[in-house]
């Protein structure tokens, strides 16, 4: 197996954008500049932003790995999702979209809607030697192997962790765990 390719997989919300139905909420973000890019999902009646800076640090991580998405929203909210946050031929080198239907049910939940996520069955040549997914909830990735985790702080109204020193410092991470594999 050749694992000379490292593989970064990445959750989608909370780590690259934020969804809210909260108006107030979007009007903070949006009277704030706290992102790149907006949509209104009519259809689900969500305000979606992309976290500032986001293409910058997306195409640097292009650069040096491959980059998968593994989330937990589902197939039907997805799609317009990833043509709204991934531009020219980003989206053809995804290695791969995982959306909720590939989560597990979380049993130690109350609700039945959260679930954890588990690196099973990843295609390619990819292994605990290679891959580090990155999201921003532990609860989701608890079952992950430290050395394969970074948790990510939240996008949302009311953090601003989306300046260019936290992407800077979340890119040295990477590098960093890669490194320690």
């Amino acid at each position: 197996m050749d694992e000379s390719k490292k593989l970064i997989i990445l959750d989608i919300d909370g780590v690259l954008i934020y969804r809210t139905k909260n108006n107030y909420y979007a009007n903070s973000l949006y009277e704030n500049s706290l992102f790149d890019k907006y949509l209104f999902d009519k259809e689900n009646n969500i305000h979606i932003f992309t976290r500032k800076n986001i293409n910058i640090f997306l195409n640097i991580l292009f650069e040096k790995y491959d980059v998968a998405i593994y989330t937990s929203i589902t197939n039907k909210n997805l799609k317009k999702i990833i043509d709204f946050i991934f531009i020219g031929d980003q989206k053809k080198m995804l290695k791969f979209i995982w959306a909720r239907d590939k989560t597990y049910p979380d049993f130690t939940s109350t609700n039945n809607f959260d679930t954890i996520k588990k690196l099973d069955n990843i295609p390619g040549n990819y292994s605990e030697n290679n891959i580090i997914i990155c999201d921003d909830s532990l609860k989701k990735i608890r079952n992950i192997p430290i050395k394969n985790k970074i948790i990510i702080q939240k996008y949302s109204f009311y953090y601003d962790y989306s300046n260019k020193e936290y992407l800077i410092y979340l890119l040295d991470e990477i590098q960093l765990k890669f490194n320690n594999i």
